[in-house]
């Protein structure tokens, strides 16, 4: 029985997974000089856009982490359950229908967990990076570097009621 792989192989992706999310969660912390000179901000609506933004980027950050930890968890199961077929293979009594259907089954299984890494794991993986990056774009763009009244800040906290996921 021939186990099939994806044009990305595991070994290919569990390598380029970290790079790629290191890279989605990287966030810019410095100011253009037009931000800087904007000066404090106290308008109320942008004040609640910013801390809704900053809690959007920390709720989606933990999302990523969790698809991430969810796919690294999937491929570590396959692998391993790979080289156990593939250590087993050569010792299959292949007379014994029994162990022959056993063993189908284990390969059967693993294709099965393989389709859905490829298409329910990994592509929920992918959109979390997407929806974390462009909330932390939008968040970068809007508010870092714009300093924000502390009074102000703390009357929009009393009635914050956040509608960005």
């Amino acid at each position: 029985m021939e186990m099939t792989m994806r044009p990305w192989s595991l070994a290919v992706w569990s390598a380029v997974c970290p790079l790629v999310c290191a890279a989605a969660m990287l966030v810019t912390v410095s100011a253009t000089p037009a931000l800087a000179q904007q000066g404090l901000l106290r308008d109320p609506v942008q004040i609640e856009l910013c801390l809704c933004l900053e809690t959007a980027v920390r709720s989606r950050s933990d999302e990523m982490q969790r698809r991430r930890s969810a796919f690294e968890r999937l491929t570590a199961q396959i692998e391993a359950q790979r080289r156990s077929v593939e250590a087993e293979r050569d010792s299959i009594d292949t007379t014994n229908d029994a162990a022959v259907t056993a063993f189908r089954i284990r390969v059967e299984t693993i294709q099965e967990q393989e389709e859905e890494l490829w298409q329910v794991v990994q592509p929920a993986f992918n959109q979390s990076v997407a929806i974390y990056s462009e909330r932390e774009e939008m968040y970068r763009r809007e508010c870092v570097g714009r300093p924000m009244d502390a009074d102000v800040i703390a009357r929009v906290r009393q009635r914050l009621q956040c509608t960005i996921d």
